[in-house]
């Protein structure tokens, strides 16, 4: 149920430090003009990605970047990991029975299934059924 099954089981392209990956990071942020980036793929707070997580997040905090961190851990495990430095967190394993068309539109979007939620960094619920709307009337 990952949105990113291929990089569960690679080690291609996978940085070797939090100080490696902020390197390509601010290169194609660069190239990209944009200082927003998102993590995800083979869960950052999963137990053995968890202090990389936590080091990148602080590289990246420290250099002005908004973070939008992906995981399948509820918010009570984001709380409990006491893991911060971070814009948004979108929280929620991928349910199939709840599959919803992802997509980004000019008002919205739509998370892969509807028990997914998002988060501000204060831990905030922002979403409603799996989306979070702009313009924040129809939220929450």
């Amino acid at each position: 149920g990952c949105s990113n099954p291929e990089l569960q089981l690679s080690e291609n392209g996978v940085p070797s430090s939090p100080r490696t990956a902020f390197r390509k990071i601010l290169e194609k942020s660069i190239s990209f003009r944009t200082r927003k980036v998102c993590l995800l793929g083979g869960d950052p707070l999963f137990p053995k990605n968890i202090r990389f997580t936590q080091e990148l997040l602080l590289l990246l905090q420290d250099n002005n970047f908004d973070v939008c961190l992906f995981t399948g851990y509820s918010i009570t495990t984001v709380k409990s990991l006491k893991i911060s430095s971070f814009k948004f967190v979108k929280t929620g394993k991928f349910r199939s029975d709840l599959r919803c068309k992802s997509e980004k539109t000019d008002d919205y979007i739509q998370f892969a299934s509807s028990n997914q939620k998002l988060y501000d960094e204060n831990l905030n619920l922002l979403s409603q059924k799996g989306r979070y709307y702009f313009n924040n009337k129809r939220n929450v």
